[in-house]
């Protein structure tokens, strides 16, 4: 028969043995885009919807479509494509990479950042 601490140690083994890194997957920057919450009025109104009646059409609350045609908020990933589906709208829009460089580093200098953003690059590529 084994010890306390045997059976505790046999348990940490398989443990580690089980360990898995998982990586989240990497999402391409997604931006919303700007007037966004007349866009949502303007198409909801030219389908003759109400907001209660689109609230119930995409299994959300009124307020929530309220809160984001007002531009009080704004809607998370889930909520925008459910509008753009309904709406037959374009809500979200790949993020531009504007190559900024927001080194403080002289002109032909490169940082650790910069090569941060260099590596990065590569293993996207």
């Amino acid at each position: 028969m084994l010890s306390g601490k045997e059976v505790l140690r046999s348990f940490s083994d398989r443990r580690e043995e089980q360990q898995v890194v998982r990586h989240a997957p990497r999402k391409e920057s997604i931006d919303i885009v700007d007037g966004y919450g007349k866009m949502i009025r303007r198409a909801r109104e030219v389908l003759g919807l109400s907001t209660k009646v689109l609230a119930e059409k995409i299994n959300e609350k009124e307020s929530a479509i309220i809160r984001v045609e007002e531009e009080k908020g704004l809607p998370d990933d889930k909520l925008a494509k459910k509008l753009e589906h309904q709406l037959g709208i374009r809500l979200l829009v790949a993020q531009q990479d504007d190559n900024r460089s927001y080194s403080n580093a002289k002109q032909n200098e490169i940082t650790i950042g910069d090569s941060l953003i260099i590596k990065d690059k590569r293993k996207g590529s």
